[in-house]
């Protein structure tokens, strides 16, 4: 059976429709979606936001700038080729639900019309624009009808089921004037850390932890006191925070880092901790990586990778300084916990 997904057979002599050419470039789009999903499925998210703070006071919430890609795999950059949404003013949170806000947009649709109009709300609203023929001599323009995407910013207590969304940010209080205060800790579905601040700041923290604890444990295998009697586990523990330091040195210097990456990291560096620092020396279960919920996926992951790496293995030796005394070698020993 024949689906809107079917390429078009182009046949001499037939009479071209507009419908030809709109089945075309779904059967593109098909293809494009497909491939974008096969080599990635988690290849979609914010590559670059910035909200409007000072509407915030106002009680309202509107974008000043944001790109990326929506999960369906269509590809959004606003305002620059994309319609800025209206902003979103909400006046209550009848349920915790409705404190999340999205990023939205009609989901395509094979039989409803996906061009907005005063009576309906569609994936796209017309714009003209003129366009030069850069590919002839005379190189004239011509006036073309073109398609901007028309996103929505929408709560969570919204119907959002014809709707594809990405999660955008979270109001932790509305205040007696009005004014919104987001959540901090909310971090928005993203295709690089570089979006979220949140993830910015944990890059930094780990990384300038993994420093400071390889530091310390250098200069105590290396002191006088400690020479010739480091244990085994000491060296080691020093190999593992030499080995992660490079990869989180480079991660901060790169300008991509996609969030399941950096979660991989930081999970393989807190399963190698726990060799040292868990009794049964196995890691303990984690939060699965959910690219919908990234505020869930970290929340919990990054404490105990800072509280792992700031547990101190205890020398399983003490250096006992000898002295001579009356022709005998001896050593005082105190009493330790």
């Amino acid at each position: 059976m024949a689906t809107t997904r079917n390429k078009v057979m182009w046949q001499e002599g037939m009479l071209m429709r507009p419908h030809h050419f709109q089945q075309q470039q779904r059967y593109n789009d098909y293809l494009d979606i497909q491939r974008f999903r096969a080599m990635n499925d988690l290849s979609w998210g914010f590559t670059e936001l910035t909200l409007n703070n000072e509407l915030l006071a106002q009680g309202k919430i509107m974008i000043d700038s944001a790109s990326g890609t929506l999960p369906d795999g269509t590809v959004f950059s606003i305002p620059d080729q994309d319609a800025l949404p209206d902003p979103l003013h909400p006046q209550n949170f009848p349920d915790e639900r409705s404190r999340n806000i999205y990023l939205a947009l009609p989901v395509a649709s094979d039989g409803r019309n996906e061009i907005s109009d005063g009576r309906r709300t569609g994936r796209y609203r017309l714009n003209y624009a003129d366009v030069r023929d850069l590919h002839s001599e005379e190189g004239d323009a011509r006036t073309l009808t073109l398609g901007q995407l028309t996103p929505r910013i929408m709560s969570g207590a919204e119907d959002m089921s014809a709707y594809i969304t990405l999660p955008l940010c979270r109001i932790s209080d509305r205040h007696a004037d009005g004014s919104l205060t987001l959540d901090d800790d909310f971090i928005p579905s993203c295709q690089n850390i570089q979006v979220s601040k949140k993830l910015r700041v944990y890059l930094k923290e780990v990384q300038g932890a993994i420093g400071g604890r390889a530091s310390d444990l250098a200069n105590r295998i290396g002191s006088p006191a400690q020479s010739g009697i480091a244990d085994v586990a000491e060296f080691m523990m020093l190999q593992l925070l030499n080995r992660n330091q490079t990869r989180f040195t480079h991660r901060a210097r790169r300008s991509q880092l996609h969030p399941e990456d950096f979660y991989l990291d930081l999970a393989g560096l807190l399963g190698e901790l726990m060799t040292f620092t868990e009794p049964s020396r196995l890691p303990c279960p984690l939060d699965v990586y959910d690219h919908h919920d990234l505020t869930k996926t970290f929340k919990t992951l990054l404490p105990e990778v800072k509280r792992a790496l700031h547990t101190v293995l205890s020398p399983r030796a003490v250096n006992l300084p000898l002295h001579l005394r009356d022709g005998i070698w001896q050593a005082d020993i105190h009493a330790t916990e």
